[in-house]
């Protein structure tokens, strides 16, 4: 049966006082954690209900009953979604995962948190900018055909233009003498200053 493969070899016990010989069967993830079953027992049921209760399967009904049990709403799909968000809003380093505190931090929140590797967040945020690209190319299409109307009616009208975009050009060198050159464009929107990244060239 499978359900053996959770524990360590089994250990024989002294036998009782009526002679039964009992096995100890202690616990791979949770040695401080056994149990005892009777030479004559067949059955694993015993062993399947602590395998129940000491990993439960990651399914969605058990991740329910966990959240609700200890108050969290883990997933592991949306903590690479907020780690390479985190990097890429606030110029982090992807190897910032590697990190041995920032780790620790995260598997004291939840034991079970599986932190990715910094080229999995590098591989992460290409696959979320190849996602995004094209909504945000449309997106542009639409407010630079705003632009052009505004530009427009101000050669028609003479009225106000209420604002452009702004495309932007960064280079520099990484320590480890890589060099890179960002693309962004700025415009003024609802009150707001909007800014988005359009390329990232090396």
């Amino acid at each position: 049966s499978p359900a053996y493969d959770h524990f360590k070899a089994p250990v024989v016990l002294p036998p009782k006082a009526d002679g039964t010989v009992m096995y100890r069967f202690v616990c791979k993830r949770h040695p401080s954690k056994h149990v005892d079953r009777a030479d004559y027992e067949d059955s694993t049921g015993n062993l399947k209900r602590h395998i129940s209760g000491c990993d439960p399967e990651d399914v969605p009904e058990v991740e329910l009953i966990t959240a609700y049990a200890q108050g969290t709403s883990y997933s592991g799909a949306r903590l690479r979604f907020y780690i390479v968000m985190w990097c890429a809003r606030h110029h982090r380093p992807f190897a910032i995962v590697e990190d041995a505190e920032f780790r620790q931090l995260l598997e004291m929140l939840y034991a079970k948190t599986e932190i990715p590797k910094r080229m999995t967040v590098a591989r992460d945020m290409r696959m979320i900018h190849a996602h995004c690209k094209d909504r945000v190319s449309v997106y542009l299409k639409v407010t630079l055909f705003s632009l052009f109307y505004a530009i427009y009616a101000v050669l028609t009208s003479r009225q106000a233009l209420d604002g452009g975009i702004h495309l932007c050009i960064d280079g520099w060198t990484s320590p480890n003498i890589l060099a890179f050159l960002g693309i962004t464009a700025h415009w003024h929107e609802n009150g707001e200053i909007r800014h988005i990244i359009l390329d990232f060239v090396r």
